[in-house]
């Protein structure tokens, strides 16, 4: 009877799977992005497309921002980042989906 309680327990422990699961959604921050969303919006208030500063680590999508790219708005001034916006063009190799600020 100990046995099959002993296996009984193992088996829902397994089950259970404490550890980290391949299926689990395990997410990242891109470094810097918050502060170049932030900087973005505060240059160009209407700017209304949705940019996300996580990824999940496990997925083949690529995050909208990198390091690199957030670092490089941040340092960007309100008069570049609303004539890139304005005039949909790249700027720090980052394309906005919105062609409007004010």
């Amino acid at each position: 009877m100990r046995i099959v309680l002993a296996l009984a327990l193992l088996v829902s422990f397994a089950a259970c799977q404490p550890w980290d699961a391949p299926y689990e959604k395990s997410s990242r921050t891109i470094e810097g992005c918050d502060d170049a969303v932030s900087h973005l919006r505060s240059c160009c208030p209407r700017y209304d497309s949705y940019l996300s500063c996580s990824y999940l680590t496990n997925s083949t999508v690529a995050p909208d921002l990198t390091k690199s790219q957030s670092h490089c708005l941040v340092a960007k001034s309100c008069a570049d980042l609303e004539r890139a916006v304005k005039s949909n063009d790249r700027i720090c190799g980052f394309l906005p989906a919105t062609t409007s600020c004010r």
